[in-house]
């Protein structure tokens, strides 16, 4: 019995001995578990983490790009094919292919960055590269933003990487600085009270800073006023515009007048010239 397995295990297809075959058939099965079980570990420490969940799946997908190369590699050393040749080869191809698509690659890369440093999250109001809006996709690629006017701007991620990257959202309050000119007839704690009477109106907060209102510098027709205050960021243009309308009606209701713009003209008379003496 163990002479006929012996034999059949001597045969040979081509250079390679069916006995050479199967050993690298268990080899690569070996492999696959062993693959298996490392992506199984893998996940659960990916899971434990707060990486978002596009850099979670292209790790997922390049770790088992590799691990897969790997059991390729090992099992093509054991029937003894040479895997030097093989790496160099593919080392060859993969600098070519880089070449080939360096723009996608640096957007990856800056996909890989945006994800893992997290400077913003989906649902967060950006400003970046010249364009706004709100970020709906966090891709490795490219960032889908929404725009006020429900636009859909992809911008590439090394784009957004190369640029300051402004976040509205990132804060649970931001401040209002709202500037308004009052006339230099008006009492200044008169305008300040005003202020505050609108600031009071609308939903603001006391933390970090009470709400503040102050003359803000000296116009050509007016006096400039600032009112500065705190509101919740998810409200913060509703309660802007109300604030707007809210201090028109103040200054009404107190007796401030906005001035427009106006340019005073003062009329010199003209100097009396004596008379030319037309006598010789």
């Amino acid at each position: 019995m163990a002479e006929a397995i012996n034999k059949v295990l001597g045969l040979s297809i081509g250079q390679l001995s069916v006995g050479k075959i199967l050993w690298a058939v268990l080899v690569f099965v070996i492999c696959l578990l062993a693959t298996k079980a490392l992506l199984k570990i893998l996940n659960r420490a990916i899971e434990r983490t707060q990486i978002e969940r596009t850099l979670r799946a292209f790790i997922r997908a390049a770790s088992k790009a590799v691990l897969l190369f790997l059991s390729v590699v090992i099992t093509l050393g054991t029937i003894g094919i040479p895997v030097t040749s093989l790496v160099a080869l593919f080392s060859v191809a993969g600098v070519a292919a880089s070449l080939a698509i360096q723009g996608a690659l640096s957007n990856l890369a800056s996909g890989i960055q945006l994800l893992s440093s997290r400077p913003f999250k989906v649902g967060d109001y950006i400003d970046t590269g010249g364009v706004s809006g709100t970020a709906c996709e966090i891709g490795l690629v490219h960032t889908r933003l929404v725009t006020v006017d429900n636009k859909v701007i992809f911008v590439p991620n090394s784009t957004i990487t190369s640029n300051i990257i402004t976040n509205y959202s990132a804060n649970e309050v931001r401040r209002i600085d709202l500037r308004i000119g009052a006339s230099y007839n008006d009492a200044t704690e008169t305008v300040k009270k005003a202020l505050l009477t609108a600031a009071s109106r609308i939903q603001h907060v006391d933390d970090p800073a009470p709400p503040l209102a102050a003359i803000d510098s000296f116009a050509d027709s007016s006096i400039v006023y600032l009112l500065r205050l705190w509101v919740k960021t998810d409200i913060y243009w509703d309660e802007y515009f109300k604030l707007n309308e809210y201090v028109r009606q103040e200054f009404a209701a107190f007796g401030v007048s906005i001035p427009y713009g106006q340019l005073d003209v003062h009329l010199v008379p003209a100097k009396e010239t004596a008379p030319k003496n037309t006598e010789e």
